[in-house]
C-alpha cells in the first residue's frame, strides 16, 4: 500500500506540474526536433518498445517504456519524465535550453519510499550545433554511487518518415561502487530525434548486451493518466461485448480476476514459440499484399492469452506514421486480423509461478502497402 501511494503521489505531482505550462517554448535548433508547443502545454508520453539481446541469448527480451514531455515553468525549460512498465513514475528531469545546447539542470530518482537527486558536475546533455557535449552526473544510494560519463562524438541530419532527424552517437562510461567493490563499463549509444515528436529511437551496445528502443505510440497525458490507475476498467481494458471474435469460444482463466500485461511477467519469458522469426513465416504463408492496399501507418491488434495459451478477445488501434489516429480500409483490418489468428503459439504469462490471463500487443507497421516491421 505505501508503494501504491507513493506513486500516486509521484503522479499528482507531475500532472500539477501540466497546470502553469508556458505557451511559448524557446528551445533554439532544438525545437523542431521535439514536441510542439501545443503538445507541450498539456503533457504528451511517448511509448516505446524495448527490445533488449543478451550476449548469450538468441531471443531478444521485450519491454515497455514511457517518457512523457511538459512545457516547464519558463519559455527555455523542459521537463522530462520516465515511467516503467507499470506506468510508474522513475525518474523526473528538467533540462533548460541555451546557445543551441540542451543542459540537465535538475534529476530527480524515485525508489519505493526514497527519492535521490544526481549531482551534476558537467551538464550539456546535447549541442544541436556542434559536438562538445558533456554530461557527468553521480548518483549516491545507501548502498554505495553510480556514476556516468557521457560524451557526445557526433551529429548529422537525416529524413525518418519524411520528416527532418537528428541523429547522435557517443559514448557512456558508467562507473559503480558497491560496498567497497568496483565495476566499469563502456557504452556506444545512438539516439535519433524527429521533427515534432522528440526521441524516435535510441540504440545502446556493450559488451554484454545490445538494447534498441523504438517509438510506437503517442499519448496524450490526461489519457495516460487514466491508464495509470490500473483498474480492472483502465484504458487498456477490453470489453468482451465490443470485440471482434465474437463466437464466444474464448474463455479467461480468472485465476485470480484480473488480467495482468505480458511484460510484467518472467522476465526470460518468450511470447510466441519461435519468436519472431515463426510468426514472420505465418503472416508470410498468408499474406496478400494485395488485400494491404497503399496503406501506410500503425496496425495494432490487443488481445488476451489466457493462462492456457489461448488467444481472443481482440480489439484494434490505428495510427498513420505520424501516431495520429487513422482509419484502414476494412480489408486491410480484415486480412491482417485473419492473419492475427493464425499465430496460435502463444506461451502463457507465468506470474509468481502460476500461469494467468495477459493482454497483449501485436502491431504491423506499414508503408505504401508493404509490412515493414512487426511489433513488438
Amino acid at each position: 500500500m505505501k508503494k501504491r501511494l507513493f506513486y500516486l503521489m509521484l503522479a499528482s505531482i507531475s500532472y500539477s506540474l501540466t497546470t502553469c505550462q508556458q505557451t511559448k517554448t524557446e528551445f533554439g535548433v532544438a525545437e523542431k526536433y521535439l514536441p510542439t508547443p501545443e503538445l507541450l502545454r498539456n503533457g504528451i508520453v511517448n511509448k516505446y518498445y524495448t527490445h533488449e539481446k543478451r550476449k548469450n541469448s538468441y531471443t531478444p527480451i521485450t519491454n515497455v517504456e514511457y517518457r512523457a514531455y511538459f512545457a516547464g515553468e519558463y519559455p527555455n525549460e523542459l521537463r522530462h519524465n520516465y515511467y516503467n512498465p507499470a506506468m510508474e513514475i522513475t525518474t523526473a528531469k528538467t533540462f533548460k535550453f541555451e546557445d543551441d545546447s540542451m543542459l540537465l539542470y535538475d534529476e530527480q530518482r524515485f525508489f519505493i519510499g526514497d527519492t535521490v537527486a544526481a549531482v551534476i558536475q558537467k551538464n550539456v546533455v546535447r549541442d544541436w550545433q556542434n559536438n562538445t557535449a558533456q554530461l557527468e552526473k553521480t548518483v549516491e544510494r545507501s548502498w554505495g554511487s553510480q556514476r556516468w560519463e557521457t560524451q557526445q562524438q557526433s551529429s548529422r541530419d537525416t529524413l525518418i518518415e519524411g520528416k527532418t532527424a537528428k541523429i547522435f552517437e557517443g559514448t557512456t562510461l558508467y562507473s559503480q561502487v558497491n560496498q567497497g567493490s568496483q565495476y566499469q563499463n563502456q557504452s556506444k549509444i545512438k539516439e535519433i530525434y524527429v521533427q515534432d515528436i522528440g526521441l524516435y529511437s535510441l540504440e545502446f551496445r556493450d559488451s554484454l548486451r545490445q538494447i534498441k528502443m523504438e517509438l510506437v505510440a503517442q499519448i496524450p497525458y490526461e489519457i495516460f493518466r487514466k491508464q495509470q490507475k490500473h483498474r480492472r476498467k483502465r484504458v487498456a481494458y477490453i470489453d468482451p461485448k465490443k470485440v471482434m471474435d465474437k463466437s464466444g469460444e474464448f474463455e479467461l482463466c480468472k485465476t485470480n480476476n484480473y488480467i495482468y500485461d505480458y511484460y510484467n511477467g518472467q522476465e526470460e519469458a518468450y511470447h510466441y514459440r519461435g519468436g519472431k522469426k515463426e510468426m514472420w513465416s505465418v503472416i508470410k504463408e498468408h499474406l496478400n499484399e494485395e488485400k494491404l492496399g497503399n496503406e501506410s501507418g500503425y496496425l495494432t491488434f490487443r488481445f488476451v492469452v489466457n493462462c492456457k495459451g489461448k488467444a481472443g478477445h481482440y480489439v484494434t488501434e490505428q495510427a498513420d506514421l505520424d501516431f495520429q489516429k487513422k482509419q484502414f480500409s476494412d480489408e486491410t483490418v480484415a486480412h491482417l486480423f485473419k492473419i492475427t489468428r493464425q499465430l496460435t503459439a502463444w506461451n502463457p504469462t507465468k506470474i509468481n509461478g502460476d500461469y494467468v490471463d495477459a493482454y497483449f500487443y501485436l502491431t504491423f507497421k506499414l508503408q505504401n502497402g508493404e509490412i515493414i516491421d512487426l511489433l513488438p
